[in-house]
């Protein structure tokens, strides 16, 4: 049995099912190695979590599963909502800055740039 975070998205409209696929490709893409294949060009995203020697499969929670068609598109569901099942987060960016400063860890100004 695992918890689980479920997004809704209750309009039905074609920005909000636009938003819904730019949602579902960027969380897959975050579950993805850092290693790019040849020739493909660096995401500005994962050369900094490369930069900061992190591996994005464990800092995003991760995505369970979503509405979609059968050939596994994101699509809206029979009602015509989207949704969206991911992980339930264990670790929130205020534990890490805690754990940052008990660790006299402070972060780098390119970092805070990001969480920014």
């Amino acid at each position: 049995k695992k918890d689980v975070a479920i997004k809704t998205y209750l309009e039905k409209s074609p920005s909000v099912y636009g938003k819904f696929k730019k949602q579902i490709e960027i969380l897959k893409q975050l579950q993805e190695p850092l290693q790019r294949e040849r020739g493909e060009p660096p995401s500005q995203a994962k050369e900094l979590l490369a930069q900061a020697k992190l591996d994005p499969r464990k800092v995003f929670v991760k995505l369970l599963d979503y509405s979609q068609d059968s050939d596994g598109r994101p699509t809206p569901a029979h009602d015509g909502k989207c949704y969206v099942v991911l992980e339930l987060a264990s670790y929130t960016l205020e534990d890490y800055l805690n754990d940052r400063r008990k660790a006299r860890d402070p972060m780098e100004m390119w970092e805070v740039h990001h969480v920014v």
